[in-house]
């Protein structure tokens, strides 16, 4: 009799964890992009938490460098697949993958470059409640154990 209440006890427990690991991961994912996010989750996680005029403020401004934005996109998913192709080749060309994936690399920061200035040309236009409302929906952001750094915390 004691094992079967062990056995039940120790079962609920791993369900308890289980359930819980289940909703934390549920909360993250709704409340922030994968490391990898495309323009567009970036665009509707930043939308997410405005309204009226400053959620329009920001929409214009991620419109305004759209077209930018696709470029840099489409320039970055060449140099991938280029990269892809010199990989499958038989004899492995080191300067020629090198070069293309500095191509890539480049690409994905001109992107981001982008990203981010819209961003703040967004801001550049926003109400102070509005901005509050963009910072208090941000994940809070712990001390770096390795640097140090503290990103999230302007204190």
């Amino acid at each position: 009799m004691k094992r079967y209440k062990t056995l039940i006890l120790s079962l609920s427990l791993g369900l308890n964890v289980f359930l819980i690991a289940c909703g934390a991961t549920l909360w993250i994912r709704h409340k922030m992009p994968p490391p990898f996010a495309t323009p567009e989750q970036i665009e509707q996680a930043v939308l997410a938490p405005l309204q009226g005029q400053d959620r329009l403020a920001m929409e214009r401004a991620f419109a305004s460098r759209k077209t930018q934005i696709e470029d840099a996109r489409q320039n970055y998913r060449r140099s991938l697949r280029r990269a892809i192709t010199i990989v499958a080749q038989p004899d492995l060309d080191v300067p020629a993958l090198r070069r293309e994936a500095a191509t890539a690399k480049a690409a994905r920061s001109e992107m981001t470059g982008l990203m981010v200035d819209a961003m703040l040309e967004g801001v550049e236009h926003m109400s102070p409640q509005g901005r509050r409302g963009l910072l208090s929906a941000a994940p809070a952001r712990q001390t770096s154990p390795r640097t140090g750094d503290n990103a999230g915390n302007p204190n």
